[in-house]
């Protein structure tokens, strides 16, 4: 996923098929490549000074960051849940929103053991308590079971990304995985489960194993929401809401694609501060999972090749003309939500004058969970209607 950010708003004219909320995700801290260029896009700013970069991280309060850089608190301290009325809170508000009948049928589904990234865990009865150190695809992932996490790990900006905003209203924010992540806040909720990626550093996920059991999702398989959907499900026997989820964003493509004229075209661009942009690619992963079902092909701006091999391609701010498809989707980086639009070459923009431009969030483009990926869904439609 593109960690980026996003403005914490819904895009105009969305249609709201179910909840929609959004979350921010978390990156590598060291060059243990996602496979996302927008992840080592962040890395590179990392590299930089650290002036530059707080720079940077300030710009991003209203938005979810790719990359976290700091850990905050509310001024009311809720966050990091040091008092025994926030704990208690958090454990009261904790996850599954099932009925008796079907936390009945969950039950007599234990003892179970499930494997994952780095091993096994063996559960005798359904996790109560959750945690995870992810707060974009694993969060997603998470509320599209109907499992509250009492905390979840946030990155620059302390605030959840966009898509996952309303659902993960109420969760504890626990810091920065690549930073000042809040581990004593982990150990006071008493999680029964902690869920993670295992791009998180070793010595923070030793740390926080000796709280509770882990659950790992390798890097190697971020963008396989399907796929983590129903292993996260089996910690819940919670399967079949798994095949349900997966069902609505299967299905919609084909619902939206009536609608779709043969040979559409759209472009999609992630801004930068310094003016230039990234468009995506056709082998961006977005693409196979709902864009090309949709009926919608993506085009680079003329006479660019693209990065072989990669899903974005780095353009420069005078090749903006270029772009001739019928539709743009322009998702900003932090701090460049205004500097496409300062390009000269903007108002000139064929997709412009025919009013074809649609902004988006970037982390909700990039988060590959059941909530984003209906939003994506949504914004398409919206867009060649």
């Amino acid at each position: 996923s593109p960690a980026v950010y996003a403005r914490r708003q819904t895009a105009p004219g969305l249609v709201d098929r179910r909840r929609r909320p959004v979350s921010r995700k978390d990156w590598p801290s060291e060059r243990k490549s996602s496979g996302h260029p927008l992840v080592d896009f962040y890395d590179d700013l990392i590299e930089d000074d650290m002036t530059g970069w707080t720079r940077k991280m300030a710009l991003l309060s209203a938005a979810t960051l790719l990359v976290a850089a700091a850990c905050g608190s509310d001024d009311d301290g809720d966050d990091e849940g040091t008092g025994d009325s926030a704990t208690s809170t958090a454990v009261a508000d904790s996850i599954p929103t099932e009925d008796d009948a079907d936390a009945g049928d969950a039950a007599s589904s234990y003892p179970r053991t499930i494997e994952h990234a780095a091993g096994s865990i063996t559960l005798d009865a359904r996790p109560e308590t959750v945690v995870t150190l992810d707060g974009l695809r694993l969060l997603d992932a998470l509320l599209s079971l109907d499992v509250r996490p009492v905390g979840a790990g946030v990155g620059a900006g302390d605030e959840f990304a966009a898509a996952i905003a309303q659902d993960a209203e109420g969760i504890q924010k626990l810091g920065d995985p690549f930073g000042d992540l809040n581990v004593e806040a982990i150990a006071e909720l008493d999680p029964d489960v902690i869920f993670t990626f295992d791009w998180i550093d070793e010595q923070v996920l030793e740390r926080v194993g000796e709280i509770a059991p882990l659950f790992v999702i390798s890097s190697e398989d971020s963008q396989a929401w399907d796929t983590n959907l129903v292993r996260i499900a089996e910690v819940f026997a919670a399967e079949d809401v798994a095949a349900e989820r997966i069902g609505e964003v299967e299905e919609t493509p084909a619902a939206v694609a009536a609608s779709v004229d043969d040979g559409t075209q759209i472009s999609v661009i992630y801004p930068k501060d310094d003016g230039s942009f990234f468009a995506m690619q056709e082998t961006y992963a977005l693409v196979d999972q709902v864009i090309e079902p949709v009926g919608l092909d993506v085009e680079l701006p003329a006479g660019i090749e693209g990065e072989p091999g990669g899903s974005l391609a780095d353009v420069s701010a005078e090749r903006l003309g270029d772009i001739e498809s019928d539709h743009l989707f322009v998702l900003p980086l932090p701090g460049a939500e205004e500097t496409i639009q300062q390009n000269p070459l903007w108002e000139s923009l064929p997709q412009v004058q025919a009013d074809e431009v649609t902004f988006g969030d970037a982390s909700t483009w990039g988060n590959y969970g059941p909530i984003a990926l209906l939003i994506v869904l949504d914004q398409l439609e919206a867009a060649i209607e």
